[in-house]
């Protein structure tokens, strides 16, 4: 369980750039995210339960579309409403205003819940 550990964070550190922004699935913020995934303090780190999020809202474990969310609110890449216009485009190719509903209460969940360290 050590070695796979320490493999895992060797795995991390490798390939992540000093101002990274690393997006963690599942687990809540506190002061150890870093630490146990061997970080320096120039990464940032985003924590947000994306598979809760999407079994609440799109009722399938698909964490897409929360993680971009949080990624949206960590990262400042793209204005939310924006996003969520090309979300509403892309899922109406094959999807009904239901899901469209759906990925959107998950986007904003997501951007309102992630912790960012």
């Amino acid at each position: 369980m050590i070695a796979a550990r320490q493999m895992r964070r060797a795995l991390i550190q490798a390939g992540i750039p000093a101002k990274a922004l690393h997006v963690a699935v599942r687990i809540e913020m506190d002061d150890r995210v870093k630490e146990a995934l061997g970080l320096s303090d120039t990464v940032k780190v985003a924590c947000v339960d994306a598979s809760g999020i999407a079994l609440d809202t799109i009722k399938r474990d698909i964490p897409n579309t929360p993680i971009v969310g949080a990624m949206i609110k960590a990262a400042g890449v793209i204005d939310l409403e924006v996003f969520k216009g090309l979300l509403a485009k892309n899922l109406s190719k094959k999807f009904g205003q239901e899901m469209i509903d759906a990925n959107w209460a998950s986007v904003d969940r997501a951007f309102e819940e992630v912790t960012v360290a």
